[in-house]
């Protein structure tokens, strides 16, 4: 139950109530407060005490610390050193720093904190607010035996679990009584600057409406202003809080509406739109909301791919598969994933897939290297632009969307036979062997092993329900190279891998062992399929044979062959 229905509810339940009632209801709350809380129970009936004397406290007492802290006269003891894990030697030990509190500074800052609680409570908001946000900004110095000095905060005391601390609860305390103690663009703008801190990252400001003791009298007046500074605010965290403030003025429709008058700033109001209609079953409300939403956006803009997948999912279920085409294509063109790739293959179109080409040569590769290999989705950037990770992802996309000829031809000048995983031959003797590979709903060992290393070298992260053999399946009926091409990188194959493997096992990398004895039986799979009687067993004898005394490899060898069938999808 959202804020505004709750607080209307309790009105109307009170305004029911006699006085007689409302004083029976007040007796038997107190009745059941637990013993300790009975005093803090009473406090708050008669509305007011002295706080800081019951903790030991004055005002010049809490300013004289905040100033020792600042001029470093108590900080925190610091001792750093090289750790080794018992019985190992490393060149690189892990670095450990521990701190050390001389001066009583956690136990000062539990009491600092509880003092402003109760500050909050009994509407001494001033106070409350100027001791949280004094708290917050605060940084400790941190000194060790040798002159080092550092500062650590309040957020970074709690990471290095010196302190556990409920930083929601602190966090709306502070925003509470900040709401009580400002007004206007002043309030507005100090609400906004705390709700980007780490700290405050799960708060909204509905949440704030339902915290203190005294009702938000100005609630609405001061949402409209809110989402007007929202509106005009750049950032992912502004649209979070825009739509939150959409929603408290006037639900869905508000937010369909801002949507609509805000999307060059805001885009991502689109994406919170589509998903709270899928999650509603409304799929024809999502699907027409996508389209909106699609031909609004800047089409560069990463957002519409995730627009274009909600729409996509709501298709399913409806089973009207007329816009399908539409949304693939504008996927892949916002956001080109290998996901969204992979899905043109499942439109058996070349018109498309000859437009994805052109479309991946155009693109910029990004910057952003970190997600290489990773096999999840960023959150959604609103003003994020397509791009491709790296240009390893441009020549696998080049290769699988039909520019595989000029591919091959510079793998096959390629010398290195060595570090695969970072050598693009690496990715396309795989992919080359999966489309050569006859397709079947039950996968081997080899080419199971095979699919699992590319999806995870391609950064697939597929729906629920979806599996990278499935878009694979589709790539493979989609292309259609020639027999007699085929043929020609088959005998490729054949001298590649037997470099390779001379390279691997030769050179006694036992890690890799199994990584050049997955594609020796995988070729020998595809022999055998193309119809070369016991393919297979020719080419595993030819290996053993031929590094007869590397047992490990020959045991690597003979257990994929003989493993056979795979149990696991991939």
């Amino acid at each position: 139950m959202d804020f505004k229905t709750y607080i209307t509810k309790v009105e109307d339940q009170l305004n029911q109530m006699s006085e007689k009632q409302k004083t029976e209801w007040i007796f038997n709350q107190a009745r059941t407060v637990e013993e300790k809380d009975r005093e803090k129970f009473l406090n708050r009936l008669s509305g007011r005490t002295d706080v800081y004397a019951e903790k030991g406290l004055t005002k010049d007492k809490l300013k004289n610390w905040f100033r020792q802290v600042d001029e470093g006269e108590i900080y925190f003891g610091m001792e750093e050193y090289e750790q080794y894990n018992e019985g190992e030697w490393t060149w690189d030990p892990d670095w450990v720093t521990e701190y050390y509190d001389i001066f009583d500074i956690i136990p000062m800052l539990i009491k600092v904190i509880r003092l402003s609680h109760q500050l909050m409570l009994q509407r001494e908001y001033r106070d409350s607010f100027d001791i949280l946000d004094r708290v917050y900004r605060i940084e400790f110095y941190a000194d060790s035996e040798y002159g080092d000095a550092e500062r650590i905060s309040l957020m970074e005391l709690a990471e290095e679990k010196l302190i556990n601390l409920n930083f929601r609860k602190i966090s709306l305390n502070l925003l509470y009584s900040c709401y009580q103690v400002h007004s206007g663009q002043s309030r507005i703008r100090k609400i906004y600057e705390y709700l980007t801190w780490d700290e405050c990252a799960d708060i909204k400001v509905t949440d704030i409406f339902s915290f203190g003791p005294d009702p938000i009298e100005d609630a609405d007046d001061f949402m409209k202003e809110w989402k007007d500074f929202l509106m005009h605010t750049p950032g992912n965290r502004a649209a979070k809080l825009l739509i939150d403030a959409c929603i408290y003025l006037g639900g869905e429709g508000e937010l369909l509406q801002t949507a609509e008058e805000n999307c060059e700033t805001h885009p991502l109001l689109y994406l919170e739109c589509c998903e709270r209609k899928y999650q509603n079953y409304n799929y024809e409300g999502c699907i027409t909301a996508a389209e909106k939403a699609l031909k609004q956006i800047d089409r560069e803009k990463r957002i519409r791919g995730d627009i274009a997948d909600i729409a996509v999912k709501a298709i399913e279920n409806i089973k009207d598969e007329r816009l399908l085409s539409y949304f693939y294509r504008e996927a892949f063109f916002s956001d080109p994933t290998s996901r969204h790739l992979l899905a043109l293959f499942r439109l058996n179109d070349h018109k498309i897939t000859d437009w994805a080409l052109q479309r991946v040569r155009g693109l910029k590769i990004d910057s952003d290297t970190w997600r290489r290999y990773s096999n999840w989705s960023a959150p959604a950037d609103e003003q994020k632009e397509a791009s491709i990770n790296n240009q390893e992802k441009k020549i696998i996309y080049r290769f699988m969307l039909g520019d595989y000829r000029s591919i091959i031809e510079k793998c096959m000048n390629d010398s290195v036979y060595l570090g695969w995983t970072s050598d693009i031959k690496g990715a396309i003797v795989p992919l080359l062997l999966l489309y050569l590979k006859k397709d079947e709903e039950t996968k081997t060992i080899a080419e199971q092993s095979v699919l699992s290393d590319m999806k995870y070298r391609m950064g697939f992260a597929g729906s629920e329900g979806e599996t990278f053999s499935d878009y694979i399946r589709a790539w493979r009926m989609s292309e259609n190279i020639p027999e007699e091409e085929k043929e020609k990188y088959i005998q490729w194959l054949k001298k590649e891998i037997d470099r390779r493997t001379e390279h691997v096992v030769g050179g006694g990398y036992r890690k890799s062992y199994f990584k050049a004895a997955k594609l020796v039986v995988l070729l020998g799979e595809i022999l055998e399929e193309r119809g070369e009687a016991d393919g297979m067993r020719k080419l595993i004898e030819y290996y053993k044979k031929k590094h007869t005394r590397k047992r490990a490899f020959k045991s690597e060898i003979e257990e994929l062959a003989q493993r056979g069938i795979s149990s696991e999808s991939c």
